[in-house]
């Protein structure tokens, strides 16, 4: 996904979320929840349009795991 395309859907989405509203009936947490997603989309977006071969969110949960594994693992 090339930067200008990566920015025009940004715009896009923060149009449409600017004009539904739905969002200024949250309370404070709950906005602070959807700004703190919405922030790691965009971190994600930028990685991915930076460099595509990024690994997705599975992979690094796996990794951060990967130390637990004797544990987690089913007991026969």
């Amino acid at each position: 996904m090339s930067i200008p395309l990566m920015l025009l859907v940004w715009l896009f989405a923060l149009a449409l979320g600017y004009m539904n509203g739905t969002w200024r009936g949250l309370q404070k947490r709950d906005a602070w929840i959807a700004c703190t997603l919405l922030f790691l989309s965009l971190a994600l977006t930028i990685g991915l349009a930076i460099d595509p071969q990024l690994p997705n969110m599975t992979e690094w949960v796996e990794q951060a795991l990967s130390p637990l594994r004797p544990l987690l693992e089913p007991v026969n």
